[in-house]
């Protein structure tokens, strides 16, 4: 669910005249996102309970690319234009993430902190954010001098 739902609502509801744009944005977003989640799991700072298949570590995939990664698609397809609001809607989005999101997983029983807190997560998340924004932003420039 925490996969497919998301995606299914992303397709609807994507700008599909900028789709290659925001598609590359969350590409960023999920290979930073999966790479951190991954380091955070191996130095035990947190675990997943439950194991979905042998093959993926850590297990929580679904919930960086359902949740956080197409959630940040919206966050730069509304508000890409505007620094402004990008800085200020992704943190929004950032504090959402780390302190309700994340405090769901737990309470369900998907995800348990072992010495990581959510307060180090929002940070993580707004940063990674504006990082990716930025390197679209410089793509888009070197484009437009073509």
């Amino acid at each position: 669910m925490l996969s497919i739902l998301p995606a299914i609502i992303w397709w609807i509801l994507v700008n599909k005249k900028r789709i290659i744009e925001i598609t590359a944005f969350g590409l960023f977003y999920g290979v930073a996102a999966i790479i951190l989640d991954s380091i955070g799991s191996n130095a035990l700072a947190w675990t997943y309970p439950y194991i979905l298949s042998p093959y993926l570590r850590p297990q929580l995939y679904p919930y960086d690319v359902g949740v956080v990664i197409i959630s940040f698609m919206f966050c730069y397809q509304l508000w890409s234009n505007n620094s402004k609001k990008f800085f200020l809607f992704s943190g929004l989005l950032a504090a959402f993430l780390a302190f309700v999101a994340e405090p769901i997983m737990v309470w369900l029983g998907l995800y348990k902190t072992i010495y990581w807190k959510h307060i180090y997560s929002f940070p993580i998340y707004w940063l990674l954010g504006i990082i990716c924004w930025g390197i679209i932003m410089y793509f888009k420039k070197l484009e437009q001098k073509q």
